[in-house]
Formats: C-alpha cells, sequence, structure tokens
C-alpha cells in the first residue's frame, strides 16, 4: 500500500531513505531496537498493521509512523499536513 507522499528517515549517520510504502515502513519498525520501543513504537506498528488488513487508511498509518520516527530522532523531514 502506497503513501501519498513518502516518508524520510535518517538511515545511519549520514544516509537518509524515503519509505513510500506500509510494508517498507513495517520493514523499518520491525528493525528498531527491542529497548527503545516505547508507546508511539507500538502505536505506529499496530497502525502499520491495520493498514495492511485494510482496517484503516495507508495515510492515517503513515501519520503514526511519522510521530514515531519524529520522537525517534529519525524523522528527516518537516512535519507535512496532508
Amino acid at each position: 500500500m502506497q503513501f501519498s507522499v513518502s516518508v524520510w528517515v535518517r538511515d545511519g549517520e549520514i544516509g537518509v531513505s524515503p519509505i513510500s510504502t506500509v510494508e517498507e515502513a513495517l520493514a523499518f519498525i520491525k528493525e528498531w531496537p527491542v529497548d527503545k520501543r516505547g508507546p508511539l513504537y507500538f502505536v505506529a506498528s499496530n497502525s502499520l498493521e491495520s493498514a495492511v488488513s485494510k482496517s484503516i487508511a495507508a495515510d492515517e498509518a503513515r501519520a503514526r509512523f511519522m510521530d514515531f520516527c519524529d520522537e525517534a530522532g529519525v524523522l528527516a523531514e518537516g512535519r507535512i499536513a496532508l
């Protein structure tokens, strides 16, 4: 499921990568260290899983994923309202 706008995340020290789909976001979030998973991690993860099952829109899950990335310090862009 495609996002309407990609989410750009920091990938390591200097890299930046676009995440354009629910599936890419799920792959990214599943790699997050277990000891650094807080409430927004679980909200984002559940939202992405709900988008896969078509319970919510992909862009609603994108917004929760952006919340997680922002809190985690890996969001490489300003907040973009849809």
